[in-house]
């Protein structure tokens, strides 16, 4: 075989093994999206966005393809990290976008496959920029906002909320309900001050309480009824 002849069959040859196994190989990438992680402050309790911004890459090729084998990585964003069949693509510091990787493979300086592009999208998860949840409504509640001394009154938020409460009562004693949305309350028999304080604090349960989206406590003043105006047939 002359020289000539032999160039042409290792070019034949060589186009013959990319061609053939370029349809062989598989890019199997664990995720096709991808969410970039929230820096506003929102709990991680409340982005239901999938956590992680590295994707597990793995490369799967025929048989007679797989020893001795380089593989090369080519990507239009984030880095690889590792090498051989299966590596991780890091996207950590990406921005949105739709980014590709490209696998060759390699035997010697014979490149065996032609180039196999894969992509994936990287997007903001949109719990990052959602409302604060909905605010529940503390406001105190009672049945009346006049009181007599050693009287039991009861005391509850506007709304039924999944929370842990803290309530604070000056001027009487809670005998029910402390770390509930609803209390008791005997009101000293010996209380010399006009009115009754009662505060209520939301300890925990969410509702963006986190990031100051919600009020946290809420309070009301008590009128104690007089002596006189209790008994207005003893008034003069």
């Amino acid at each position: 075989m002359n020289k000539g002849l032999a160039v042409l069959f290792l070019l034949l040859l060589s186009s013959f093994l990319s061609g053939q196994t370029s349809s062989g190989i598989e890019v199997s990438l664990d995720k096709a999206e991808i969410f970039l992680p929230c820096h506003s402050g929102i709990p991680a309790k409340y982005i239901t966005c999938p956590n992680g911004t590295t994707i597990n890459v793995q490369i799967k090729l025929p048989g007679r393809m797989q020893r001795a084998v380089k593989y090369e990585y080519l990507v239009t964003g984030g880095r690889i990290v590792g090498k051989g069949p299966k590596v991780i693509w890091n996207l950590s510091e990406a921005r949105p976008g739709t980014y590709r990787i490209t696998v060759r493979v390699f035997k010697g300086s014979v490149e065996l496959t032609k180039s196999v592009p894969a992509q994936v999208d990287v997007g903001e998860c949109p719990d990052c920029n959602a409302e604060c949840l909905s605010c529940p409504n503390i406001t105190i509640q009672t049945a009346d906002i006049f009181v007599n001394r050693r009287e039991i009154i009861e005391l509850h938020t506007t709304e039924s909320v999944d929370a842990r409460f803290r309530w604070t009562v000056i001027g009487g004693t809670i005998i029910d309900g402390q770390g509930t949305d609803d209390i008791k309350v005997q009101i000293d028999g010996n209380l010399s001050a006009d009115t009754v304080l009662v505060r209520v604090e939301v300890l925990e349960g969410g509702f963006c309480f986190e990031v100051g989206g919600c009020p946290r406590k809420s309070e009301v003043s008590l009128r104690v009824v007089k002596l006189w105006t209790s008994l207005p047939s003893l008034r003069k």
